[in-house]
């Protein structure tokens, strides 16, 4: 499946998951990824009147195949920093591509995702803060996974990599963090 195919499929799947929702698309035009995926682009679906948060969903990272790997695109909620999110989104599509990522995985951002927040890590979760409708997206003869980029801290992770990442989800779900909240308190 070519990738402008794929990119249709997604974009209508958001669509169609958030309709009557106000939905822009955003391009990152700096970085590699750009000339090895042309069409790539971030939804960015406005906050509703509900909680203030953005949703934004990749859309072309599913072009880039591991063999027997799902097809993947990567979802972030934010309560504001849109561009900041593209360019997070648009990285993490290059990391998928030249070092193959999936739920479970973390990744270092290096730097705080946004402004001065503590969390500088990204875990990777199945897309269901919004029910199953999401996460997986029909696609041909399959689908594409919506992964969820979590933004955590540097001790979440490092007790992910001690404990399991089970553990780690233990301990959102007992703390019921406020994943929006790019100043939360870490869980451990």
């Amino acid at each position: 499946m070519q990738s402008r195919e794929l990119i249709e499929i997604v974009t209508g799947h958001v669509h169609r998951f958030f309709s009557g929702h106000e939905i822009s698309e955003h391009r990152w035009e700096l970085g590699p990824l750009p000339d090895h995926i042309p069409e790539f682009r971030v939804l960015c679906v406005a906050p509703d009147r509900g909680d203030g948060n953005w949703v934004l969903v990749s859309a072309g990272a599913s072009a880039i195949v591991h063999e027997s790997d799902p097809r993947y695109e990567f979802v972030m909620v934010a309560p504001s920093g849109v561009m900041r999110c593209v360019e997070l989104l648009t990285m993490l599509a290059w990391y998928h591509k030249t070092e193959r990522v999936g739920i479970g995985h973390t990744l270092p951002l290096g730097e705080p995702w946004l402004g001065d927040s503590s969390c500088n890590h990204l875990l990777l979760r199945a897309a269901d803060l919004f029910g199953h409708e999401l996460a997986l997206c029909p696609c041909g003869d399959g689908h594409v996974h919506l992964a969820w980029a979590l933004p955590i801290t540097q001790a979440e992770r490092d007790y992910e990599a001690t404990y399991g990442r089970e553990a780690l989800e233990r301990k959102f779900d007992d703390a019921v963090i406020p994943y929006w909240d790019a100043h939360r308190a870490s869980v451990v």
